[in-house]
């Protein structure tokens, strides 16, 4: 192995990381709205509202995604997360898609929208990050 080798070995580590650090400050957006949305006491939003049956599962989807891509961006930034590419193309994509909808629908019509769509465009471009 080369110098430049390991030059970019170090790249790659370092984007990583940072893809992490992107994906751990968007779940913790993600996890603020859920709590301060959930703590409020206000009503349902009129998008999950809309939904009838299916409105339980969007809210428990929106925290299952918000507590693993928690936990994923956590192990990134340690580097205790498995840097294959099934981790990256489809575990880690699932939950940013997942979390983005279900967020989406979650805050729909309300002021926690715009914080769901900066949560999911950080955690997204975060998910870029450590794919690459």
């Amino acid at each position: 192995m080369s110098y430049r080798d390991g030059n970019m070995a170090s790249k790659k580590a370092s984007s990583t990381t940072g893809g992490g650090i992107l994906v751990f400050i968007g779940s913790l957006i993600y996890l603020y709205i859920f709590f301060a949305w959930y703590g409020s006491g206000s009503a349902i939003g009129s998008w999950v509202n809309a939904a009838y049956f299916l409105g339980p599962f969007v809210i428990a989807f929106a925290l299952v995604s918000a507590i693993s891509l928690f936990f994923m961006g956590l192990g990134r930034i340690a580097g205790k997360s498995p840097s294959d590419a099934k981790m990256g193309q489809k575990i880690l994509w699932n939950f940013l898609m997942l979390g983005g909808i279900s967020f989406l629908i979650l805050t729909g019509a309300s002021g926690w929208f715009y914080w769901a769509v900066l949560g999911f465009v950080i955690s997204y471009i975060g998910g870029i990050a450590i794919s690459q």
